[in-house]
């Protein structure tokens, strides 16, 4: 068990090994988060602008970039997968989420679905409609992910249990 330190007069109070765990879970699932949402802000506000400035060596700078980061990203996604759906199950699990929570979880698990699925290599295909704005649109529905994300840990937070 773990100690929290002194808290509006709860000293002492001890953490249980679920609680401590579903603080790592959160950390975890935040780097993950930071390290997608990152790269695909790095590439849209750093690398796509080498095309339109004439730089020679631009395709070859971005391909490399985009092979370098392709582990870290599925890596990334996975992790967020694997932390995400037990965090979801746990929050529901306890039946104090209200409407609102669920309204706004399934709104974060929407845009994180899409930023997903318009991200993945085989959907380039078939999202060729949405242009030179893709991969805006992902970074945008990325996010409204991170954001609802930290909007649901306000509401629901870790140690309150």
């Amino acid at each position: 068990m773990a100690r929290v330190a002194c808290e509006k007069g709860k000293c002492g109070r001890t953490v249980d090994p679920a609680t401590v765990l579903r603080i790592g879970l959160r950390l975890l699932h935040t780097a993950a988060a930071v390290v997608w949402l990152g790269g695909g802000v790095y590439y849209v506000l750093a690398l796509r602008p080498l095309r339109s400035q004439g730089v020679d060596a631009a395709p070859a700078v971005i391909a490399a970039a985009q092979r370098r980061f392709a582990r870290w990203a599925s890596a990334s996604t996975l992790l967020l997968l694997a932390t995400g759906v037990p965090l979801m199950f746990d929050r529901l699990a306890d039946g104090r989420g209200t409407a609102t929570y669920v309204l706004l979880l399934a709104l974060k698990v929407g845009a994180a679905v899409a930023a997903f699925w318009l991200a993945w290599p085989l959907a380039r295909r078939r999202t060729n409609r949405f242009g030179d704005a893709r991969p805006w649109l992902i970074v945008a529905l990325g996010s409204l992910a991170y954001l609802l994300g930290v909007v649901l840990a306000t509401l629901y937070p870790v140690l309150q249990r």
